[in-house]
This record gives C-alpha cells, structure tokens and sequence, in this order.
C-alpha cells in the first residue's frame, strides 16, 4: 500500500472459507449495447455492495458523514469508482475499530464479508 515493495496485510482466502471463483463472461460476440448493459450490472452490483457496508459500518458505530461525497454518484462509472473505494474505506475503519478493541471474531466475519462480498453475513 505505500510502495515499499513489502505486504502490509496477507489474507488466505482459503483460510475464511471465502472461493474465489467466478463466472468467465464470453465477450467474443458481444455487441456495444452487451458491454454497456454489463457495466451497468457490474456497477450496480459494486454500489448495492457499498450501501450494505454502510449498514454494516452504522451499526457498529462508525462515522459515515467523513464519506458524503463518495455516497453521491451521479452515472454508472462513478457507482462501480465509489462504491469500490467506498466499501474500501468503511472495511479499512471497521477493521481499526475491531482491532482495537481486540475482537478476533468480528475480525474474522468482516475479513470474510469484504473478500466475499456478503456484508449481508454481518447485518
């Protein structure tokens, strides 16, 4: 993260029970109106993911007012941009905040909901 060539944080996703396989999308005979409907569905998922980690986020305490201009998105790009690095952010926050107060299992759970992708798992 700050360019020093070393990890700061290693996650074994086998670890978390957290399968990282996914579906292989075939675009080879993919019209402009597929790609767009695409990323419109990529993106949607991406901001539907960063509204469950606001939830998950507010209920656990955390200040989400730092992060109002990433909750306003005004096209699909800025839903797939924001929604990353918004569901980023409150992860790196939430994570602080259960390392600080030691809390191995919430730690564990948000590890998992983050790499997963279900912050459904923490609400």
């Amino acid at each position: 993260m700050d360019g020093d060539k070393h990890f700061e944080t290693i996650i074994d996703l086998r670890k978390i029970g957290v399968n990282d396989c996914c579906e292989l999308i075939d675009i080879s005979s993919f019209a402009y109106k597929d790609f767009v409907d695409l990323m419109q569905n990529v993106s949607d998922n991406m901001w539907s993911n960063a509204l469950k980690a606001l939830k998950v986020a507010e209920k656990n305490d955390i200040n989400t007012t730092w992060y109002a201009k990433l909750k306003q998105v005004l096209s699909t790009q800025e839903k797939y941009q924001k929604g990353y690095w918004l569901q980023y952010y409150l992860y790196k926050d939430l994570e602080y905040q259960f390392y600080r107060s030691q809390d191995e299992k919430a730690l564990e759970n948000l590890n998992k909901a983050y790499y997963s992708g279900d912050w459904d798992s923490m609400l």
